[in-house]
């Protein structure tokens, strides 16, 4: 789909809402899926429940992040400007996003897990996630707390902690943090 979007020379569609970028258009929101590793988050409610709120239904609600490397590859379009990254924490950020996109990472917003970013090897519908993304400024300090409240947080969900950064250069530079817990020995 990509390829006949370039060969088209058609554009996806987008719309602006108060709120962000979203898209109400099913084979738009497949598109984003399957041929950018793009999977925003549902934000309506779901039809035939609309009164829970565990299963979400259209528009897919796209992260900033999203949005900037889609216009980047030149193939949405919306009405309005787009004025992000707006700060160096946004443009570290969407560095980080990008180089994890890049190297085929489906990338979701990591929060819920206290870090920036959840990377998935593949597609979140198929598999659970493998790192939580954690950005820090170059010069930023790692501190106990934040490796040892990462680190098991992490442990507990079955993730990896990854610190990720950009080095003098630009270039990513990712710390693997891994929880193993205390090794002693046996009695």
């Amino acid at each position: 789909m990509a390829e006949k979007v370039a060969e088209k020379g058609a554009k996806l569609q987008l719309t602006r809402m108060p709120f962000g970028i979203v898209t109400f258009n099913k084979d738009t929101i497949m598109t984003l899926r399957t041929e950018y590793h793009i999977t925003g988050s549902m934000a309506g409610c779901h039809p035939i429940m609309p009164h829970q709120s565990r299963h979400r239904g259209v528009p897919l609600l796209l992260m900033n992040e999203e949005v900037t490397l889609l216009r980047e590859l030149e193939v949405v379009e919306f009405s309005g400007g787009w004025d992000y990254p707006e700060n160096e924490r946004d443009k570290l950020c969407y560095q980080i996003y990008k180089s994890l996109w890049k190297e085929g990472y489906y990338i979701t917003e990591g929060s819920k897990f206290g870090g920036d970013y959840l990377a998935y090897p593949d597609d979140p519908i198929r598999v659970h996630s493998t790192h939580v993304v954690v950005v820090k400024e170059g010069c930023e300090l790692f501190t106990p707390r934040d490796l040892i409240g990462g680190g098991r947080v992490a442990n507990k969900t079955n993730k990896n902690l990854l610190y990720a950064t950009l080095d003098e250069n630009g270039i990513p530079n990712y710390i693997s943090v891994e929880w193993s817990g205390l090794v002693g020995s046996e009695k």
